[in-house]
């Protein structure tokens, strides 16, 4: 009898581990989790250890300079802000922009010339399902309009061109507006979400961000934000001990300032930005094509990172 019931619990639990197969994580070139399934064959973009001004195609940076450095294991480059003007009449200030465009080319459409219709802003490849990584630094508060974001689904920052939206760190307590939307610059429109926990920026201290965005249905964007606060060990290795931020629904007809329309089109341009830090510190930097029918409908990640 006891030989039966251990070959019965054997059963179950080999069951258990059959049913939950993507528990085990995949890590990327760059050693970092991948919480949900790459598309294969899809479109991609990675830094890996290549000088970011390098390829033009696919990445642009705002930054008056950069300089490739090295601390405890990790290889990271360091830029300086480029000073920026705002539209809304703030006092003007210093930005880091880092522009992926994975699937190169030019931007054709825009929200008003045909991405709702075509399903892109720039060409068939551009990424709509996916996931998008950077590991980075904050370094000395300017104290001028201080954000941390990472702009997606659109195109460039020009009017109608920008037809984006972004999701925004908050600081606690009383942190307001993790989402917005800016489909003709500089007219913004904004949303309220709730974190699963707090973080603080904090100057020098190493950050992982995930960013997932995909359509959900034919009225939603689902778009989830993953954090890794303290991303490398002492010897420079990857912890991937990455946690669910906040998840926000981009859907049709609600309005967000002067917006209805949700983003229901690929994305030319995805852009990591920060504003009102004096330097910034990036050593990964990815976005990849992700396999919507293998995304699960909760908040959970297949790779099963902590919700």
């Amino acid at each position: 009898m006891l030989r039966r019931t251990l070959a019965i619990a054997t059963v179950v639990l080999l069951a258990a581990v059959a049913v939950r197969p993507t528990i085990a994580r995949t890590l990327d070139e760059d050693g970092v989790a991948m919480l949900f399934p790459a598309k294969p064959g899809g479109t991609s973009y990675r830094l890996g250890m290549n000088d970011p001004r390098g390829d033009p195609e696919h990445l642009k940076l705002w930054a008056d300079t950069l300089t490739q450095m090295t601390e405890h294991g990790v290889k990271f480059w360091r830029s300086t802000g480029h000073p920026v003007s705002y539209a809304s009449g703030a006092p003007s200030g210093t930005s880091h922009r880092l522009m992926i465009f994975a699937s190169g080319g030019r931007q054709t459409l825009n929200w008003q010339t045909g991405a709702i219709e075509k399903g892109y802003c720039g060409n068939p490849n551009d990424l709509n399902a996916f996931e998008a990584t950077i590991y980075c630094r904050l370094h000395t508060l300017t104290g001028r309009h201080e954000s941390v974001s990472w702009s997606l689904r659109g195109g460039a920052h020009n009017g109608p061109n920008s037809s984006s939206i972004g999701l925004s760190l908050r600081n606690p307590p009383g942190g307001r507006r993790g989402a917005y939307k800016e489909l003709t610059w500089p007219k913004y429109g904004y949303a309220d979400v709730t974190t699963r926990f707090d973080y603080t920026k904090t100057s020098g201290a190493w950050l992982g961000i995930k960013v997932i965005s995909y359509i959900a249905d034919a009225t939603r964007v689902r778009n989830l934000m993953y954090l890794d606060t303290d991303p490398y060990n002492e010897n420079g290795e990857k912890k991937n001990q990455w946690r669910l931020y906040f998840e926000w629904f981009d859907t049709q007809g609600v309005a967000m300032g002067p917006y209805t329309q949700a983003t229901l089109w690929a994305g030319w341009m995805n852009m990591f930005r920060v504003d009102g830090w004096t330097h910034l510190d990036f050593s990964i930097l990815s976005a990849r094509e992700i396999e919507p029918a293998a995304i699960p409908s909760d908040s959970a990640p297949a790779n099963g990172a902590k919700p």
